[in-house]
């Protein structure tokens, strides 16, 4: 079966890669009229289609689990520089 089912699940692998520009329309559409951080938890189905399982107004616990150091690193740095 295709179903995700949390916690009866075996991980069988992560990646990194760019979001289609597609999806990031999705995205967008969610955050209309919105300013700030946010987290989008999702997946991408094996047909292509986004599935996104829920968005989040706050850095998400993901930045510390599945993100590259480096990647973390720099969004915080990015954050830094924002005039307050």
């Amino acid at each position: 079966s295709d179903a995700y089912v949390y916690p009866d699940v075996r991980k069988i692998g992560k990646t990194s890669c760019d979001v289609a520009a597609e999806h990031l329309a999705v995205m967008k559409a969610f955050l209309r009229e919105y300013s700030g951080v946010c987290n989008f938890n999702y997946k991408i189905r094996g047909d292509g289609r986004i599935c996104i399982f829920e968005v989040n107004t706050r850095i998400g616990g993901d930045l510390a689990v599945d993100v590259p150091r480096d990647r973390a690193h720099e969004l915080f740095e990015h954050l830094d520089r924002i005039p307050a």
